[in-house]
C-alpha cells in the first residue's frame, strides 16, 4: 500500500509587503513529481496564472505570477536601507521604495521592481543552487518561493559572499507546522488555545523583519501546545492532529 508523502509549500511578496500569495499549504506529491510540479499543482489549485521557461522536468524558471500584485507596496526598512550596487563609473542600481512602480502591473514577474527582482525558492531554509525542476521533493519538506526585490535575493539572505547580503532568519519550521494546521483548520481551531496561538503565529509569519527568537518562540510555543494535547488526549486526538508534528522538528 502506497504510504501518501506530502510537503508544506508557501509563496509569498513579503520583500514587498504584500505577504503571502499563497499561504502555507500542504500538498500531496507523487514519486515522480518535481519541486515544479508540485509548485504548478498549488498555483492551478489556487486559480493563479503564471509563466515560465523550461518544463516542470527539465530547466524549470518561474518568470511570473499573474494578476498578484496588489498595486500597495511597503518596503520593509532593512531592504530600502540596502547600499546601491554600483554598475559603471556612474552607474547605480537602488533598492525600491514605496513610490516604485511595477512594470509589469498588476503581474508579477522578473523585472517587475528593477532588473535585480524575480522569483526564488528555498527549502526547509536553504537556497539551491539550481532548477526547480531539478529539487526531488521529500516527505515533510518545506518549500517557500519567494520574491526578491533586490540583490538578486541578497534581500532574502539568499547571496552569501555578497556584502549586501542581509541575515534573514530562517522561518520554515514555522511555515512547516502553521502549513499543516492550515490543511484543516476548522479541525484544529476546535481544540482550545490553537487558535489563539496560531494567530499569533500568523503575525509573526507576516513580519518581514520577524527576529529568530521570537519565530523559535512561537513555534516551541505552537509545537508544544499541540504535543500536550496529544500526549493528554491519547489516540482518537493524537490520530487527527499527529501528522503536524511529524519530523517539522528535525527540518
Amino acid at each position: 500500500m502506497a504510504v501518501d508523502k506530502s510537503i508544506v509549500i508557501s509563496v509569498d511578496a513579503q520583500t514587498l509587503g504584500q505577504g503571502y500569495i499563497v499561504k502555507p499549504s500542504k500538498v500531496k506529491f507523487d514519486n515522480n513529481d518535481t519541486g515544479a510540479d508540485v509548485l504548478l499543482k498549488v498555483l492551478k489549485q489556487n486559480k493563479i496564472k503564471n509563466e515560465y521557461l523550461g518544463s516542470p522536468k527539465m530547466g524549470f524558471y518561474l518568470q511570473g505570477l499573474k494578476s498578484v500584485d496588489t498595486g500597495k507596496i511597503n518596503i520593509p526598512k532593512s531592504i530600502s536601507n540596502m547600499k546601491p550596487y554600483q554598475t559603471g563609473e556612474n552607474s547605480y542600481i537602488y533598492p525600491p521604495n514605496n513610490k516604485s512602480k511595477n512594470d509589469f502591473y498588476p503581474d508579477l514577474y522578473e523585472f517587475s521592481y528593477g532588473k535585480m527582482s524575480g522569483w526564488m525558492y528555498c527549502v526547509n531554509g536553504e537556497y539551491l543552487g539550481y532548477s526547480l525542476s531539478d529539487y526531488i521533493p521529500k516527505d515533510n519538506d518545506v518549500l517557500e518561493v519567494r520574491f526578491t526585490c533586490f540583490g538578486y535575493g541578497a534581500d532574502l539572505g539568499a547571496m552569501e559572499g555578497d556584502d549586501n547580503n542581509l541575515n534573514i532568519v530562517r522561518k520554515c519550521r514555522l511555515v512547516g507546522i502553521v502549513g499543516k494546521i492550515n490543511e484543516n483548520t476548522k479541525k484544529y481551531f476546535n481544540i482550545d488555545g490553537v487558535r489563539e496561538i496560531y494567530n499569533e503565529a500568523q503575525v509573526v509569519l507576516d513580519n518581514f523583519e520577524a527576529g529568530q527568537e521570537e519565530i523559535d518562540a512561537i513555534y516551541k510555543k505552537l509545537y508544544e501546545l499541540i504535543k500536550w494535547i496529544v500526549d493528554t488526549y491519547g489516540i482518537s486526538k493524537k490520530e487527527a492532529i499527529s501528522s503536524i508534528i511529524n519530523k517539522v522538528e528535525k527540518l
